[in-house]
């Protein structure tokens, strides 16, 4: 199974071998024929965070197969039978170590005997989860290539009226070149906002912005939901791989009176990584 890294989100390309099992040459009523599927996760491809993704198969009587896809030394190999011929609802849901769900997603297909089937799920984080993301997860490009960009996006936010984080990075394998506001802050109908970058240091970078009041006056409202925060450029300057991290210390989300928006505590920040390969 390989992943695929999409800037929208995360997409697991499930590539499902359906194998005949226990069809036998019966002459009683024609049953669904059972097929097995097998396929493996890298841990370090889908989340930081993540340590453990369930699947979860919803047939159409409304009955349900969970499986528990631990996470082995960064793989799974987990198999499971399900029946042809109908149409069947697959759910993949990630957790923390600490049992918390991060990201769902699910999608349908109809398995036929003897075929392959690829699912492309894309998992986002659920509603209740506060998080701070740098992506895509992952993207590599020669050295000398064309600009990296990295996004940083909220997800789940509410009454944001400001936003300051610090990012780490190797800079023997990327240099920082600029950012572009993402329209998120800005918000609809837009208010206008002040800040950007505040200061690009020898391993780092500080990034501050907030609403201010608009034209005539008045203090702009805090802004709900999930979106863009800014756009990240880097050119790649050596070969190797560089982490884009977010420090915990450096990370501020804050509503219009300057408390810091509900559930910081629990706060969910991922990185993202880039590779840098030598020229072709």
């Amino acid at each position: 199974m390989t992943i695929s890294r999409i800037p929208t989100g995360i997409f697991l390309t499930l590539a499902l071998a359906l194998i005949v099992a226990g069809c036998g040459n019966s002459t009683g009523p024609t049953l669904p024929a059972q097929v097995k599927m097998g396929f493996t996760l890298a841990s370090t491809e889908l989340a930081s965070a993540v340590e453990l993704v369930t699947l979860e198969i919803t047939y159409p009587d409304g009955g349900t197969d969970l499986d528990t896809l631990n996470l082995v030394e960064g793989e799974i190999n987990d198999t499971l039978s399900v029946p042809s011929g109908q149409e069947l609802t697959f759910t993949l849901r990630a957790y923390s170590g600490g049992g918390v769900l991060l990201y769902e997603g699910s999608d349908t297909a109809t398995p036929s005997t003897g075929q392959t089937v690829e699912l492309n799920i894309l998992l986002t984080p659920v509603d209740d989860i506060l998080m701070l993301r740098a992506g895509p997860l992952f993207q590599s490009g020669s050295l000398g290539g064309g600009t990296v960009d990295v996004f940083v996006d909220v997800y789940n936010v509410d009454s944001l009226f400001g936003s300051a984080f610090r990012v780490d990075y190797d800079t023997t394998v990327l240099r920082f070149t600029g950012a572009t506001e993402g329209t998120f802050l800005r918000g609809s109908p837009p208010y206008p906002t002040l800040g950007g970058v505040i200061k690009d240091s020898l391993n780092y970078v500080a990034y501050a912005l907030t609403r201010v009041r608009d034209g005539g006056g008045t203090l702009a409202p805090g802004v709900n939901g999930s979106g863009r925060l800014t756009v990240l450029h880097f050119a790649r300057v050596g070969v190797g791989t560089s982490a884009i991290t977010f420090e915990s210390a450096h990370v501020a989300l804050q509503r219009p009176s300057g408390e810091l928006v509900e559930r910081s505590a629990s706060l969910i920040l991922e990185s993202a990584t880039v590779q840098v390969v030598g020229s072709n």
